[in-house]
């Protein structure tokens, strides 16, 4: 039990020891951690881990009145996704295409689709698709 409360307090000290921006990236603001880069290509707001190895691309779609649940489904079938799961105000779901793999998180807000691609191994990707937010 010691051990176990030994690692909670270390994750808990590590995740307050590590620093995130709050920075405007096209449409959206996102919390980016120290190193990363971000920049806007076209409709896609990227954030870039600091090796290139790990990326988050947001993009934006109308949501039409339909759930994140709904929508994080249909994409999912759609593209052959797997394990589709709630994550906070959003959807999860795992995908491989063209040899890339990674995740996809879908949420709505406004009344548009907030959907976070992301791909690498980097434990911050999922922190910072969680923080994206509509201006």
């Amino acid at each position: 039990m010691k051990k176990v409360l030994f690692a909670a307090a270390m994750v808990l000290a590590f995740a307050v020891s590590a620093s995130a921006a709050v920075k405007e990236v096209g449409p959206v603001t996102v919390d980016v951690p120290e190193g990363w880069t971000t920049q806007v290509q076209g409709p896609a707001s990227i954030v870039l881990a600091p090796d290139q190895k790990s990326v988050v691309t947001v993009a934006l779609a109308p949501a039409s009145g339909a759930t994140a649940q709904t929508l994080a489904e249909n994409a999912s079938k759609g593209m052959g996704g797997k394990d589709l799961k709630a994550d906070g105000d959003g959807w999860v779901y795992a995908f491989s295409h063209s040899g890339a793999q990674g995740l996809i998180r879908v949420s709505v807000q406004k009344d548009q689709a907030v959907i976070c691609t992301m791909i690498g191994e980097n434990p911050e990707l999922m922190e910072i698709a969680r923080s994206v937010k509509l201006k």
